[in-house]
């Protein structure tokens, strides 16, 4: 992005990708397409349930765009999923969304900094509180944004959760819901890819909040309101099983992005550690 200075590699990397890709298009469309077709591919290869419409949203999305321009918008998700293995306590899409200058201002839409949400969730999650109890009692717990942005709350919970010795991809429920889709799939994405399970529904906390009551489709063109994470928080994946799963979803994007995952892979590097 130009006039946009990266702090790492990853940043550097992301944007000088996305950059290449908007030269016919708005920046806001480019982005909207990707965080919507890989959260799409995500989604499809861990819930069969509405299979068929979700392909469909996908192929309407891809149709426009070039052979050369499909295989960015892979690397575009192989740079994400990479970013959140080697840092995964960062809130990667959700900052980069907000220094492109991409929010809604019409909206009042500001995500709130990473640093800040850490230190809240580090507030809220402690040894001190009932986290021991209800999780002896319930058998998990759950942990919840009806505001959800690109998760940057949910992904600092993670941290707190990990330093307290909470296994979060067992023992925790993770909800979320926005009323911007954008923002709803890139924290679908980056709670995926740090194998939180749980649920992101894109719709109004306030007048249709989640209740758990299941996947539904509105019509033929909506995504699932309710999109369930690709681990059901019954089954406890080993960080080679997720590697596993991830590898399986990613077919469903351009080839480059199944490479470089498989490469990370095969040097014993992944999304989950």
């Amino acid at each position: 992005m130009k006039g946009l200075t990266a702090r790492n590699e990853d940043e550097k990397e992301f944007l000088k990708t996305f950059d290449s890709l908007c030269y016919g298009q708005s920046r806001y469309k480019i982005w909207d397409d990707f965080v919507h077709m890989f959260a799409l591919a995500i989604v499809n290869a861990a819930d069969k349930s509405h299979f068929e419409e979700r392909e469909k949203r996908y192929l309407r999305i891809v149709k426009p765009y070039k052979t050369g321009d499909l295989d960015k918008f892979a690397h575009l998700a192989a740079v994400t999923t990479m970013a959140l293995t080697r840092n995964p306590n960062q809130d990667f899409l959700g900052e980069l969304y907000m220094r492109c200058d991409l929010g809604n201002e019409h909206a009042g839409q500001f995500f709130t900094p990473y640093h800040l949400c850490e230190m809240m969730a580090k507030m809220t999650i402690t040894e001190d509180g009932n986290l021991r109890q209800d999780l002896a009692e319930r058998g998990w717990i759950s942990i919840c944004d009806t505001c959800i942005g690109g998760g940057a709350m949910l992904i600092g919970a993670v941290q707190a959760f990990r330093d307290v010795g909470i296994n979060y991809q067992q023992d925790v429920m993770f909800v979320g819901q926005d009323i911007d889709p954008t923002p709803a799939m890139m924290a679908y994405i980056q709670l995926s890819l740090l194998g939180c399970p749980g649920y992101i529904k894109v719709g109004n906390a306030l007048t249709d909040p989640l209740r758990g009551d299941g996947v539904l489709i509105a019509d033929s063109e909506a995504l699932a309101p309710l999109l369930p994470f690709p681990l059901p928080r019954e089954k406890a994946y080993a960080p080679a099983s997720r590697l596993r799963e991830l590898e399986n979803c990613l077919d469903l994007l351009p080839e480059a992005a199944a490479e470089v995952f498989r490469r990370e892979a095969a040097a014993g590097r992944g999304p989950v550690r």
